[in-house]
């Protein structure tokens, strides 16, 4: 049933607790709920089929970020006892994930880059840098938008990807003394400098 009979303080860390106070717990009770399917089959396999088995499972954590970990199960012939290795792969993983979107990223650009050379009007090219940002680069979102000094205001003129609905809501204005100024769109214009804003919902 997943109950810990021993463990090292390694794993003790993992779990995000004494390691006096784990023995006797049961160890689905740290799993996170969208892991358990997962880690349930890992032990029923690893007795079923007596063999190692291996998946990946987030553990929760009381104070901190569910953690990812990388577990292979290993029973003896005919026990059904467990021998779990577990190993912290949080950082493998977001630095995989950050290579990847890099990656993305670097291939849009790319091909940003060669649409623009042969692109024969200023339509074509903001069309591919908005296709190519959204299909190459995997954004939700990219939009290309013309500034109005006179009515002060943002026109979108291309728009490309699931979440362009995003542009219903933004104030297109950029006036120092509109509400819309403090807007990233209307910063970036203002102060003419790149905004990164990593949460839209709080800051659209």
């Amino acid at each position: 049933d997943g109950t810990i009979l021993q463990l090292n303080l390694a794993a003790a860390k993992i779990l995000g607790s004494e390691r006096t106070k784990l023995n006797g717990q049961r160890l689905g009770d740290f799993v996170a709920s969208e892991s358990l399917s997962s880690f349930k089959a890992l032990l029923n396999n690893a007795i079923a089929n007596q063999s190692q088995e291996a998946c990946e499972i987030k553990f929760l954590q009381k104070d901190n970020p569910p953690l990812l970990a990388h577990i292979e199960a290993i029973t003896d012939d005919g026990a059904q006892q467990y021998l779990l290795m577990v190993i912290n792969i949080t950082e493998h993983k977001a630095s995989s994930a950050r290579i990847q979107r890099l990656s993305r990223i670097k291939t849009a650009l790319s091909e940003i880059n060669y649409k623009t050379i042969y692109s024969h009007s200023l339509e074509q090219m903001y069309q591919a840098a908005c296709r190519n940002c959204v299909g190459h680069g995997e954004f939700l979102l990219a939009w290309i938008g013309l500034a109005d000094p006179e009515m002060q205001s943002i026109t979108p003129i291309e728009v490309a990807g699931p979440a362009a609905h995003y542009l219903d809501n933004v104030d297109s204005g950029f006036g120092l003394d509109t509400h819309a100024e403090r807007e990233p769109s209307s910063t970036a214009y203002n102060e003419q400098r790149v905004i990164i804003c990593n949460d839209i919902s709080a800051n659209p």
